[in-house]
Order: structure tokens, then sequence, then C-alpha cells
């Protein structure tokens, strides 16, 4: 009963959607337009810890955010196994007891 009251505006619908259809691009023309708009690098905007901050609504004091961007810069180009190294010469340099350190050295000579 439903669809003979609106048989005329189901065949409309159906035919615009028809139209729709045909004026859509063939998935060659799409594949195409992809493979074209892929070769163009896409500049890659880096978040700095300010906008991360932001995001996360956490609030930073300046003295860490400076040193944070202190870190982040001077470890930019270094290998990770050569900050872990350093890492763990100041530990045993600078945290450990003396007893600690023969330990250390006796475990792991250098």
């Amino acid at each position: 009963m439903a669809f003979k009251r609106n048989a005329d505006k189901i065949k409309q619908a159906m035919a615009e959607s028809a139209e729709s259809v045909v004026e859509q691009s063939t998935p060659v023309e799409t594949a195409e337009k992809t493979a074209t708009e892929s070769k163009k690098p896409v500049p890659r905007r880096r978040r700095s810890i300010g906008d991360v901050t932001q995001a996360q609504n956490i609030r930073v004091w300046r003295e860490t955010h400076a040193k944070i961007n202190f870190i982040a810069k001077t470890l930019l180009n270094r290998k990770i196994y050569e900050v872990v190294d350093e890492m763990v010469d100041y530990f045993v340099a600078h945290k450990l007891t003396g007893e600690q350190k023969e330990t250390f050295n006796q475990l792991f000579k250098k």
C-alpha cells in the first residue's frame, strides 16, 4: 500500500541515483587520479611539544619545555645505542656507590 502511494517518489529517486552513478568516474579514472596524486610529496608538519601538550591538555613549565626541546634537538641524529651507552656511563659514574661500581666493573669489564 505504501509503495503504491509513494511509487512516483521512489521512481524519481531511483532515476536521480542512476544519473549520479553515470556521472561518477570509472575505476580506471579513479586509479589514474590517485596515481598522479600519490606522486606529489605530501608535506608533513612536525608536531611540536607545544602542540602535543595543548592537544592533551597538559601543562608544562617553561624550564621543562626548554629542557625537552634541548634533549630532542641533541638526540635528533644520534643512534639509540650511543645514547643508552652514555646514560649507563653517567649512571655508573654518578649514582652508584663504590661497592656497586666494583660489582658493575666485574660484570662488565671495559
